[in-house]
């Protein structure tokens, strides 16, 4: 059929209008500059890489004019450094941050940019070999311990950074995206925060394995932005809109903290910079995470046929472990039983339980949350008899949940932490004789954990009466009392100890700690005290305070320096 021309140039004018009308995402008002809106500065710096040997980068660094540097800042990394610190780019990062630092719905944060590595020229009329498929593309943690024993530190000598995971966050475009995801995926203790443009969650090197890892693996405390447009990349490597929407569909199956963002633009920036300053107020919101229930957790009872002195048949009456398996491309084959506090009568099993089982995993450390017989209905020797039974049964299953048999240890927070330094102090390496094959295996802890302990029961106003009184009764025998005053039954056998308390505790008071380091050091029982002096009494990971949550530092740094972290 004929068509005039009028009518060919309005179906052209109209497909011209639709074209531009897919990916024409415009900034607003936070991605422009205003007067009066204090400046933050932006500083380029070049780094040789060990970590990626060879390897040469220029990186920037924000600080926004709000720094104090008596206050531990806030950090958000971008992979593309260059693409995001552009003032005049799709993103302008500067300006956001300085806009919404200014509005005080973005925490004072300092951004770090950073370029991918590239290989300098051997020869004259050589270019640069570029590293950015390999750095940011491959599927392990080589990225970010390069952020964690290069980049994080080097800042750190200017600038007074956070160093726990809930004040840091990371973000990319393209491979850069899926580096960010991968950066989270690897070490949860570093960062908890992704945004992610465009990711190329495709057959790069393997990242499309991911939405199946998601839904298979433990849950992991990270937060998640997912941006990408049905105009993207469709190529050998994978289909880049299916790829982002599969992980966003496996994120919802594995009840993750995420936002999916899906539009009709390329591979490009122009959605992501538009959406940028409401990704970051989402991305820095405070909220209550969602994670699974503990009931997708195996629970095994301690002793099936029922526990020794059982005064009935109820719950309270079942002491059980709770199995948290780390994944195991990071399993290192430690294990840790975990014993909440709650003064004997109470179990703080989340704060106390739960949220130190998920950072033992992170690690690579399977973890078991010991839910152990209390108050009113037992005392002494109950819950040390639950403890003894819990680390016999994960050194008696020791190949199935591949762990090492040398290298299982005790947590205890509070009366939890009493619990534990009564099972490093009062142990026997089995009962040879007994009929249960679990009871001639020893129940000696590797290594003990002890945050803001209860430790003695006869130095007064230091006991914890509370404790004492629901573990022992009003007027208990003497002898023991002090039997169970645990600093005074440490010897040579005891296991090394990392020690966690805060000076203003007055619950516990620290004296407690103090009192078993010094028992440890007259023993030489090799020991690390950590007394910070802020800080209540049973503050848990204390994942909201800044200063206080650097203790877990401290705790991997003392396990890997013990070779607790080194996969075997």
């Amino acid at each position: 059929m004929h068509r005039s021309l009028p009518a060919i140039l309005l179906t052209f004018l109209f497909l011209l209008s639709s074209v531009r009308a897919a990916d024409d995402y415009k900034l607003g008002p936070d991605s422009q500059e205003h007067p009066g809106i204090p400046k933050g500065k932006v500083t380029k710096y070049t780094w040789t890489s060990k970590i990626f040997d060879g390897t040469v980068r220029d990186y920037w660094v924000y600080v926004p004019e709000q720094y104090d540097p008596k206050l531990p800042a806030n950090v958000m990394v971008f992979q593309d450094g260059v693409a995001y610190v552009n003032r005049e780019g799709s993103f302008r990062v500067p300006v956001v941050f300085d806009n919404l630092i200014a509005k005080k719905v973005l925490p004072v944060t300092i951004g770090i940019f950073i370029n991918p590595g590239s290989f300098p020229a051997t020869e004259p009329g050589q270019k640069p070999r570029s590293n950015r498929s390999f750095e940011y593309d491959t599927l392990s943690d080589q990225y970010a311990r390069f952020l964690e024993k290069e980049i994080l530190p080097e800042v750190a000598k200017d600038y007074n950074l956070r160093k726990d995971a809930e004040g840091r966050a990371i973000c990319g475009i393209s491979s850069g995206g899926i580096c960010a995801f991968t950066v989270a995926w690897e070490r949860p203790d570093l960062f908890s925060k992704v945004l992610s443009h465009v990711g190329s969650f495709t057959n790069i090197r393997g990242g499309d394995v991911y939405p199946g890892r998601i839904r298979k693996t433990p849950h992991k405390p990270i937060r998640i932005f997912l941006q990408d447009g049905a105009g993207d990349l469709d190529n050998e490597h994978g289909n880049w809109p299916l790829a982002n929407q599969q992980m966003a569909k496996a994120l919802k199956f594995a009840k993750y903290d995420y936002q999916f963002v899906y539009g009709d633009g390329g591979h490009n920036g122009k959605q992501g910079g538009a959406i940028l300053p409401d990704s970051l107020r989402w991305l820095w919101a405070e909220r209550k995470e969602e994670r699974p229930k503990s009931a997708e957790h195996k629970v095994i009872p301690l002793w099936p046929q029922g526990a020794p002195g059982a005064v009935g048949d109820e719950a309270a009456d079942k002491p059980s472990l709770t199995i948290y398996l780390p994944p195991a491309e990071i399993a290192t084959g430690t294990a840790v039983v975990v014993c909440p506090g709650g003064g004997y009568g109470a179990l703080a099993v989340d704060h106390e339980g739960r949220q130190p089982a998920e950072w033992l995993n992170s690690q690579g450390i399977a973890a078991f949350v010991l839910k152990y017989r209390i108050a009113p209905r037992y005392h002494h020797p109950a819950p040390v008899q639950d403890a003894q039974r819990a680390l016999r049964t994960v050194r008696a299953n020791a190949t199935q949940w591949n762990v090492h048999a040398d290298r299982i240890g005790i947590w205890g927070f509070s009366a939890g932490g009493h619990l534990a330094s009564t099972a490093g102090t009062h142990f026997d390496l089995g009962i040879t004789s007994a009929e249960d094959p679990i009871d001639r295996v020893s129940c000696r802890p590797d290594f003990l954990i002890l945050c803001y302990p209860v430790i003695t029961f006869t130095a007064t106003p230091t006991t914890h009466m509370g404790s004492r009184q629901n573990l022992l009764g009003k007027e208990p025998d003497p002898k023991l009392v002090l039997n169970l005053s645990n600093d005074t039954q440490v010897t040579t056998a005891t296991p090394p100890t990392f020690l966690f308390h805060t000076n203003e505790d007055k619950g516990v008071p620290s004296e407690n700690s103090v009192l078993f380091y010094t028992a440890l050091r007259k023993a030489g029982v090799p020991a690390e005290l950590h007394i910070y002096e802020k800080g209540p009494h049973g503050v848990g990971l204390a994942p909201g305070n800044p200063v206080l949550s650097t203790w877990t530092g401290r705790l991997k740094d003392w396990l890997e320096g013990r070779g607790l972290l080194k996969r075997q």
